[in-house]
């Protein structure tokens, strides 16, 4: 599970370290309080090959999905477990086809605690980019609205914990390390390449630290909320 996230580095700098063109409205960035049905950005490649960095909802919804409401945007799984994304009606063409990045500088998961309320814990991957940005792997599709609007949406899949996460939650998101990140947007790439990039992240390079309970709400979006607890 992979439910809340973070992204602090600007939208130009996080273009940069993508080698991303920036389409992306420059205002959903700096967050640190992510949460699902939200607009966020991706990365992806266009239709001629080249990196894009474009915005796109939280919570994956295939062309086939109908609304609950008829001028609804219908909202999917926020998450796709790895091992079986591939069989599975709600993604399998998506993992074909439309694989994205997912920038972000950190994740958070929570602990139950017994006898208390769950502990977030924030979690941070050692990478080479700057700011601590590293990139989850995703699925994107296209839906469109009853006057043809299109509107893009994504999921984040997850995989084993390492032992850091291990200790905190069950799953973890898939990281992809660097260089990964051009053989999982390529769409050429076999089958068994995609899938060996799905292993947990290696935990001599991941850092969790608890963090206020103040992020379980989702507009509680500042630094404070995400800061260490002493």
């Amino acid at each position: 599970m992979c439910g809340r996230y973070q992204l602090t580095t600007k939208a130009r700098v996080t273009a940069k370290h993508l080698t991303a063109t920036l389409r992306a409205d420059a205002g959903i960035f700096g967050r640190y309080n992510a949460a699902p049905s939200q607009t966020l950005p991706i990365v992806r490649l266009d239709e001629k090959g080249k990196r894009e960095l474009v915005v796109a909802g939280w919570g994956l919804a295939p062309s086939w999905m109908k609304p609950k409401e008829p001028d609804e945007v219908p909202r999917g799984p926020i998450n796709a477990r790895s091992e079986t994304a591939a069989e599975k009606p709600m993604f399998r063409t998506a993992i074909r086809k439309r694989r994205c990045g997912v920038p972000v500088t950190g994740f958070y998961e929570w602990q139950k605690i017994e006898g208390g309320p769950k502990q977030p814990y924030l979690f941070t991957a050692s990478t080479k980019s700057a700011g601590g940005l590293f990139v989850l792997a995703g699925l994107w599709e296209r839906w469109h609205d009853a006057y043809d609007r299109p509107w893009d949406s994504f999921a984040i899949l997850t995989t084993q914990p390492n032992t850091v996460a291990a200790k905190v939650h069950d799953r973890m998101p898939v990281i992809l390390d660097d260089g990964e990140l051009s053989t999982w947007l390529d769409g050429d790439a076999s089958r068994e390449a995609v899938e060996g990039l799905m292993d947990p992240f290696p935990a001599g390079r991941m850092k969790a630290v608890a963090v206020s309970t103040r992020i379980n709400k989702p507009a509680n979006d500042d630094a404070a909320a995400a800061a260490p607890l002493n």
